[in-house]
This record gives C-alpha cells, sequence and structure tokens, in this order.
C-alpha cells in the first residue's frame, strides 16, 4: 500500500513574494508562490515565515488497505515550516524552507503517529519582468523564473510499533534529491488580476532503491487587491492541477502509485504594517489513480510572518 502523497514541490516556495509595507510596493500586483503559499506583492525584503499545513485523506475500504488484520482508515498529515526569503541581488531571490511534520494514521485496530524533520527546500528565481507601481500605468506584471531543489534532511525509513516500514506518504521525508523549473506570472488590471503558476520535479533514488515518481503542479487564481491606508486584504480564488508520476523500486515500476489531482481553492492574506496573517483552503474536485489510494478530503494551511 502506498499513499498518494501530497506534491512536495508545493512546498518548495510557500510564500515566495510579498509586501508588507502597503506604500512601498512596487510590483504589478501579486505572485502565488504555491498551492497554499496565497497571494503575495514582489518587495525586495528579507521575511521570515512559520507556516502550518494540515491534510487529510481517507482510504477506500479494501483489502489492499489492509495492515495485517486492522483496516486502515484515514491520514492526517500536520507539517509545520520555517522558511526564509531574501533579495540578495536586486533581480535574484533565494528561498530556503525547513519543514517538520506529524503523520497519524487510523485503523480499526490500532492508530499510528510518527513524526521527524522533512526535506529542505530551496529555491533560486530570477524577476524577468516587474512593471513597476504607477498611476500611469493601469496593467501591471511580474514574471518570476527559476530552480527548485528539495533536499534530503528528512526522514524516510520510519516504522510503525511492529517495525514495519510505513509507506512513503507517511514519512516525513523522501532521501531522494530533487531538482526542477518554475514559472510564475501575474498580471493586475488595477484591483483584479490572475495568477499562474507551474512547477515540475524530478527525483533521484534514495538508499532503499526507491525512486519516488515525478511531480508536476499547475495553477491559476483570480484575486482582488484591496488597499487601504493601513491594510492590505488579497483574497483569492482558482483551479490547481496536481500530477504524480509513478514509483520505481530497483527500476521496478509501483503500478499502484501515481495519478492526478483537480482542486478548487480559495484563500485570504490580511497585511498590517510589518505583519501578516493568512489563511488558504483546497478541496479536490477530481481525482484519477489506483482504487488503491486514499482520497483527499481537505487540506488547509495558517501562515503569520515578519519583513525587515
Amino acid at each position: 500500500m502506498n499513499t498518494f502523497y501530497p506534491i512536495r514541490c508545493l512546498l518548495l516556495s510557500a510564500g515566495l513574494l510579498f509586501c508588507l509595507e502597503v506604500k512601498a510596493c512596487d510590483a504589478c500586483g501579486c505572485v502565488s508562490p504555491s498551492a497554499m503559499g496565497g497571494l503575495l506583492p514582489v518587495m525586495r525584503s528579507s521575511v521570515l515565515g512559520v507556516r502550518v499545513h494540515f491534510r487529510q485523506f481517507n482510504h477506500p475500504l479494501n483489502p489492499p488497505n489492509m495492515n495485517g488484520e486492522s483496516q486502515v482508515i484515514q491520514d492526517r498529515i500536520i507539517q509545520t515550516a520555517v522558511w526564509l526569503r531574501s533579495f540578495p541581488l536586486p533581480k535574484w531571490q533565494l528561498y530556503v524552507e525547513m519543514p517538520y511534520s506529524i503523520q497519524q494514521r487510523q485503523e480499526t485496530m490500532q492508530n499510528i503517529q510518527v513524526n521527524g524533520p522533512g526535506d529542505a527546500q530551496v529555491a533560486v528565481s530570477y524577476l524577468a519582468v516587474n512593471t513597476p507601481d504607477s498611476l500611469h500605468r493601469r496593467i501591471k506584471t511580474a514574471v518570476l523564473i527559476g530552480l527548485q531543489t528539495s533536499l534530503p534532511t528528512g526522514h524516510y525509513q520510519l516504522r510503525d510499533v511492529q517495525g514495519k516500514l510505513l509507506p512513503l506518504g507517511l514519512q516525513s521525508g523522501t532521501g531522494s534529491w530533487g531538482i526542477g523549473p518554475h514559472v510564475n506570472a501575474s498580471i493586475r488590471h488595477r484591483v483584479w488580476g490572475l495568477n499562474l503558476d507551474l512547477r515540475y520535479s524530478i527525483f533521484s533514488k534514495n538508499e532503499r532503491g526507491l525512486q519516488p515518481g515525478g511531480a508536476g503542479t499547475g495553477s491559476i487564481r483570480a484575486f482582488a487587491f484591496l488597499k487601504g491606508k493601513r491594510a492590505t486584504v488579497l483574497p483569492s480564488v482558482g483551479i490547481l492541477g496536481e500530477w504524480l508520476g509513478e514509483e520505481r523500486l530497483y527500476n521496478a515500476i509501483n503500478q499502484d502509485s501515481g495519478g492526478q489531482r483537480m482542486s478548487l481553492q480559495t484563500g485570504v492574506e490580511l497585511f498590517w504594517g510589518k505583519l501578516f496573517a493568512a489563511s488558504h483552503l483546497q478541496w479536490a474536485v477530481w481525482e484519477s489513480q489506483s482504487q488503491t489510494q486514499p482520497r483527499l478530503l481537505g487540506s488547509a494551511s495558517v501562515s503569520l510572518g515578519y519583513v525587515w
């Protein structure tokens, strides 16, 4: 049995770009760094943030989802990530993230909980287009291109109380190196805007001989940029598509892994001085994967940050 784990590249750049001093923002509007990262205006400032991300999956009640005599019912994943974003050069952005996960599994005869550090994430991006904010420009644009990587810093051989190796979806890390490109583009006309985010990653084989499948995401969101005297509110709604390739164990393909998912997303960010708060929700509307794989019930995140 192998859990359809949420695409890790969604975590690579959460909260990449945002502006907390509203009057200082020079961007066209906003970018959406990841599925749960929100819509955050561009500003060349150092930022330190914390995000808590909760996901819940329901397992099909069938023989492949039996753990001995115990039926697997549900998985819950709670991930807390500390991230730092900075501009070492005017148009070059560096992003680093360190996650920590709590994985919980509910079964008919037992409950399992494991925890540990996840795979560190690093992204380097180039701000290729950034239309200056001006009263004379009605349409503003921003384009960010870059390379994202994941490092094998997380635990990937966690076991249950009986010593049985847990599936990759319940591991806090992969044990693999990951790398891939990303492109983020946004366009805004006064208050209203659209954002497009595309990402893809491939992964190396880990020490167990397991190679996670390639992971790709694409999202499009509509947003509003509601700017006040002391605060700014950014509500958004959009669609997220996820694709996960099949795993390989010693070059043998796992036919029960991989799949596709389409989800609706909604979120809101509140910016007040140098502080911000944000909340985002995601729920799947369509999934195509093996009948042995769990289905996403829901996903939510809460973020806090400080800029200097």
